[in-house]
């Protein structure tokens, strides 16, 4: 009947509804193209969704944010270029997010295996952790913090702590991923320092990087002192993988880290 107010669905319609949404989220592993247009079509349902999505987590103000595969980075560049023409330094500053996949995988697995041991007390306003790096010996530096939770000995209880484990899990993730952007370079340095065969190394690899934990962690520490890994080369060319997907974005996922990295002096010699 026109003006006749409409009666909310009875509690067997809304079975039927949930029944058939679960049914389409099951067959399509999600939403289909066509029920997202409809939805978007519907000013009211769009914003629903958008205020789920968007909501915000509370307990990103006591602890910062969770660096998961599924996070956000921001990233800030700052060099020093010669102008020859007028004989002086200008600086150069870029500024971009990432998704956290795009940064090297050890350097991921370093920041992620950080930030759940040591408790960060640098998180800048979103709630992202901040990291500055002016230096690859800062690099070095955040993994030696980790290499004081190595345990020293296997037979002491510390050593099977969730701490002491994840860093020796850790140690041999980043080794494997720092090797492949060296180019196995880290598996020959192993096999030179501990006089072992590379095939003995590979079929062994736990157990011998256990049995041999300093050594290893130097030999990362020095690999992490190689001034091209994190260059401003690799960083431009970060930035330039995903320009078009930023300019295009409407949101971004507030990041989980802030990566501020200050290449004036990136290649300079430094004490250690």
């Amino acid at each position: 009947m026109s003006g006749t107010k409409r009666k909310s669905p009875a509690a067997l319609t809304e079975l039927c509804h949930d029944a058939l949404a679960e049914g389409v989220l099951v067959k399509h592993d999600g939403l289909p193209e066509s029920w997202l247009a409809m939805f978007k079509a519907h000013p009211a349902a769009w914003a629903q969704l958008q205020k789920a999505a968007l909501a915000p987590d509370k307990r990103n103000l006591l602890d910062g944010r969770e660096l998961t595969e599924e996070s956000t980075v921001f990233i800030s560049l700052c060099d020093r270029l010669w102008d020859g023409e007028d004989g002086f330094y200008q600086k150069e500053l870029v500024q971009f997010v990432a998704p956290a996949t795009g940064l090297p995988k050890w350097l991921f697995i370093l920041l992620q295996t950080r930030l759940r041991i040591i408790k960060s007390n640098s998180v800048d306003g979103t709630g992202g952790h901040v990291f500055k790096f002016t230096h690859p010996e800062d690099v070095a530096a955040v993994w030696k913090e980790l290499c004081i939770w190595l345990p020293v000995n296997d037979a002491l209880p510390y050593a099977q702590s969730p701490d002491g484990r994840a860093v020796d899990k850790a140690m041999c993730d980043i080794f494997y991923a720092l090797d492949d952007s060296l180019q196995f370079g880290l598996y020959r340095d192993l096999e030179k320092e501990l006089s072992m065969d590379m095939v003995e190394i590979c079929d062994n690899f736990e157990s011998v990087v256990k049995s041999n934990r300093d050594k290893v962690a130097d030999l990362i520490t020095e690999a992490l002192r190689t001034d091209y890994l994190l260059d401003f080369n690799w960083a431009n060319a970060l930035d330039h993988r995903h320009r078009d997907a930023n300019r295009a974005a409407n949101f971004f996922r507030a990041p989980a880290l802030s990566l501020h990295f200050d290449y004036a002096h990136w290649s300079d010699v430094r004490s250690r």
